[in-house]
């Protein structure tokens, strides 16, 4: 066999294991079908299916996301009314700054066309170092729940947890037949929002989550009702400590 196969010849060994099959399992030298990846991957078929998924416009599929979850909640809307508008309880988490210094609407001066003052030149003052992080919950009725970090600490998945949890205490102070009736959560999709163990927190208080679509342009309650009120408010004040802080958002 050598002569004729050269380097091709198998083993003594090999024929004796070829051998010993046949009578059992085989009656055939080729390889038998196995399952498995194929041999073959950059096939025409699926080089043009890759292509397609590339090209086509990602976009769509998020906002269309984004349609199905405004049309569910207008049907919901329609069927409940006003009474469900009265279950939403909407939150979210600012900073809040020791001191702040004027916006640039806050300090602007009005000026004639005529006027032959020259501009007034305002110096560059940037926000104080220290910061508290605010988590503040309202309803239709007005706030529910307000909540300040330590300084400089930033809002995890552990606080808002606890959080959570101080809020449903607020809630039955000042609306104990808000549980009952049931609520609904609407937070944006920050990290700590949307982990498991928030998640999880929110099925033991037995919460209904109301959807903000990933991604979306839209913003929260919070961005309109929150965040600039509080930016505006304290607009060249200087707070002496933390609790003067706390003091100011807790009046405003």
């Amino acid at each position: 066999m050598l002569p004729v196969y050269g380097g091709k010849c198998l083993s003594s060994k090999a024929v004796h294991n070829w051998v010993d099959k046949f009578p059992q399992v085989r009656s055939k030298v080729v390889d038998c079908v196995r399952s498995g990846l194929p041999v073959e991957i950059a096939t025409e078929a699926t080089v043009q299916r890759v292509e397609e998924l590339i090209r086509v416009d990602r976009r769509i599929t998020e906002e269309m996301n984004r349609m199905g979850l405004s049309l569910q909640h207008l049907l919901r809307y329609v069927e409940e009314g006003e009474d469900l508008l009265n279950t939403i309880i909407t939150g979210d988490e600012s900073w809040v700054h020791i001191y702040e210094p004027d916006s640039n609407c806050a300090s602007m001066h009005w000026k004639y066309p005529t006027s032959l003052s020259g501009s007034t030149k305002n110096f560059k003052v940037t926000s104080s170092a220290g910061k508290f992080m605010l988590a503040a919950f309202c309803d239709s009725q007005g706030v529910l729940s307000v909540h300040f970090q330590n300084r400089g600490e930033n809002m995890n998945f552990a606080s808002y947890r606890e959080v959570l949890l101080k809020m449903r205490d607020a809630i039955r102070r000042k609306r104990p037949c808000q549980l009952a009736k049931g609520l609904l959560l609407h937070h944006d999709n920050a990290g700590p929002h949307t982990c498991r163990a928030t998640q999880e927190r929110i099925q033991e208080l037995q919460w209904e989550l109301l959807e903000h679509p990933p991604y979306s342009p839209d913003l929260a309650p919070s961005d309109f009702h929150l965040s600039d009120p509080l930016r505006d408010d304290p607009d060249g004040k200087s707070f002496a400590d933390d609790e003067e802080v706390e003091t100011e958002c807790r009046s405003g």
